[in-house]
């Protein structure tokens, strides 16, 4: 087994290599779907891990603001409509471990507030939409596991 790993993006033409077993697949939370790379997904039968790393459009340079009412969104269901969707096409999946990343590295997004009862409340609104994010994956696609994907090397206002 190759564990080659390859990133997939949607601005990429890049196809699939039948050697790779595992593949980061970048999707943007607001704008693309798992089911948009279908293409691109191996179809030969052999087994391989898709890592879904499901992402803000400007998640890293966000400021607080746009990252907690984007969380808020999350939360009240504002995007379960096609997070639903592509959780059911997850679910459909054959011969493929999937991992689901919702808001990866959040400790180093520049949106973290230095303010500490701002960190409390980024904090809060970011796991209370994880969460929303996880009770959605259990129902739709109980075959993914959604994974929380910190960076090793934190924010220095963050503690993890």
């Amino acid at each position: 087994m190759n564990l080659q790993t390859m990133y997939l993006q949607q601005s990429s033409n890049q196809l699939l290599q039948n050697n790779s077993s595992s593949f980061l697949l970048y999707v943007q939370l607001e704008s693309e779907t798992v089911r948009s790379f279908d293409w691109r997904l191996p179809k030969d039968g052999k087994p391989y891990t898709l890592e879904v790393a499901w992402n803000f459009s400007d998640e890293t340079s966000a400021k607080t603001d746009r990252a907690m009412s984007i969380f808020e969104k999350v939360t009240s269901g504002g995007f379960d409509a096609s997070v639903i969707e592509d959780l059911k096409y997850v679910n459909t999946l054959k011969d493929c471990t999937v991992l689901l990343r919702f808001g990866a590295e959040v400790n180093v997004w520049d949106a973290i507030p230095s303010d500490p009862k701002q960190i409390a409340a980024f904090e809060k609104a970011f796991i209370d939409a994880f969460r929303h994010f996880s009770a959605l994956a259990k129902q739709y696609a109980p075959n993914a596991a959604v994974v929380f994907s910190p960076n090793d090397v934190s924010n220095m206002n963050v503690t993890i």
